[in-house]
């Protein structure tokens, strides 16, 4: 009998220390986190896979927010491409979103969802037998990503024992949580000392989607132009706060400026002056970028000769 409660009391102890590890390390921040943004896809028989010349056939695509950024009415832009648009009666311009499209929430945990509707596509054109086409559908939209930071404040001297170390600045300071789900991410936060008064912050910034990153001030309008888009692409607004961080831009240093992604990454260096404290402390660092974020999406259909 002794034997048994011994053994049942360490199988306790067990669970009771596997629980508290859980929860020391699966301590989270304010976000649901991910790498999606507004999704796109086409609707159901919108156009149907297989339809006769010179037929009126609809075309609908579903626009899903599952990113944290929330989007108004008129933000979210669509437009068809893919085949030549005159044979298909099928204009050049942008639909926009009839109404808000909400991020993804704790009331709202699949994101708010809208249908766009692109009108009808004819196409008029001889076809010998029949012919299969891909229809894509492209939306460009603008969003935004925050990161809230744990970030330690120290300096060398209390890292050498002259004050007390409450934090280290040692570890990656993304964890789960940090980040709001969105396409662009910040995907590294680490510290570095420089000099007796100074700490880096070293950040990565990733576009993680599947879509193209412009310039958050970019028209979806001008992305139709190539030498714009070229100009604008992978530039993404970078801030952050408190102000006193300083950081360095290709045009200028501060809290707030342009930032060029390369290969879809790119690495931004910061600066904070510490004042000297008696022990280092834990600082929330904020972070927001803004964008502007195109995606797309397609679909196949026969078209059959009217025999």
């Amino acid at each position: 009998m002794n034997q048994r409660h011994t053994v049942l009391f360490l199988i306790v102890s067990i669970i009771l220390i596997s629980a508290c590890n859980r929860n020391q390390t699966d301590v989270t921040g304010p976000y649901k986190g991910g790498t999606d943004g507004l999704m796109i896809s086409f609707e159901a028989n919108a156009p149907p896979s297989r339809f006769d010349v010179g037929e009126n056939v609809p075309a609908r695509v579903l626009l899903n927010n599952k990113g944290e950024f929330d989007l108004e009415q008129g933000e979210a832009e669509v437009q068809l491409f893919g085949v030549h648009r005159p044979s298909f009666g099928i204009p050049e311009t942008y639909t926009s979103n009839s109404g808000d499209i909400s991020g993804v929430s704790d009331f709202l945990e699949t994101g708010g969802e809208q249908e766009v509707d692109l009108g009808n596509i004819n196409y008029g054109q001889a076809i010998a037998n029949s012919e299969t086409f891909t229809l894509r559908a492209r939306v460009c939209y603008p969003y935004e990503t925050n990161a809230q930071i744990n970030a330690c404040i120290s300096s060398i001297n209390i890292e050498e024992g002259k004050g007390e170390q409450v934090c280290s600045i040692s570890e990656e300071k993304v964890a789960k949580g940090s980040v709001s789900s969105a396409p662009v991410q910040v995907t590294s936060f680490t510290e570095e000392f420089r000099g007796a008064d100074k700490i880096v912050f070293n950040i990565v910034v990733e576009n993680k989607g599947v879509g193209t990153v412009y310039a958050p001030t970019s028209e979806c309008s001008q992305l139709d132009d190539p030498d714009f888009r070229v100009d604008n692409e992978n530039i993404v607004l970078f801030t952050i706060s408190p102000s006193d961080i300083e950081c360095q831009f290709s045009l200028d240093n501060g809290n707030t400026g342009e930032i060029r992604l390369r290969d879809k990454i790119a690495n931004i260096v910061c600066q904070k002056e510490v004042t000297e404290t008696d022990s280092s402390f834990e600082q929330k660092i904020l972070v927001n970028l803004r964008y502007k974020y195109l995606d797309s999406t397609s679909t196949n259909f026969e078209i059959f000769e009217i025999i």
